[in-house]
């Protein structure tokens, strides 16, 4: 893998109330920041759209979302990622394209950015922070992706 890696951030976005979607939104974003600051590209939907909420329908903004995810080398679900229909769709999608596939609940996040930054970098072995079984995972998904 050559070039930045570019990871889709997927979670729950609608809730109840206003209160709700922006603590949604809030965690997507301090998910994003941690790819980020390993140089690894996060895309945030939830950032994307947040303030265009019915300012079209939502199959138009499922359509992007999914645009977005089909450009992106990885997907990584937020834990409570089943409780949203456009993330199951958006899991599905990449499982269909063979998108690797990341859950918060197997890996934290800034785990995966660090393994991701090293395997971008082309650096041979993981920081010690990163456990050897998430290094050799995460390199088997991205490499049966591209191969």
């Amino acid at each position: 893998m050559s070039g930045i890696i570019s990871v889709y951030i997927a979670g729950k976005f609608r809730a109840a109330n206003a209160w709700l979607i922006e603590k949604n939104v809030r965690r997507s974003e301090e998910v994003s920041l941690e790819f980020c600051q390993q140089g690894v590209q996060a895309e945030c939907p939830h950032t994307t759209y947040r303030n265009f909420s019915g300012a079209a329908s939502d199959n138009i903004w499922l359509a992007l979302t999914m645009e977005m995810l089909r450009r992106c080398d990885a997907i990584y679900l937020l834990k409570g990622w089943q409780e949203s229909s456009g993330s199951r769709g958006e899991h599905k999608e990449a499982q269909r394209l063979g998108i690797p596939v990341f859950y918060e609940d197997d890996v934290p996040p800034t785990v995966l950015a660090l393994t991701l930054a090293e395997i971008q970098d082309g650096l041979p072995e993981a920081v010690e922070v990163v456990r050897p079984e998430y290094v050799d995972a995460i390199k088997t998904k991205l490499h049966a992706a591209v191969a």
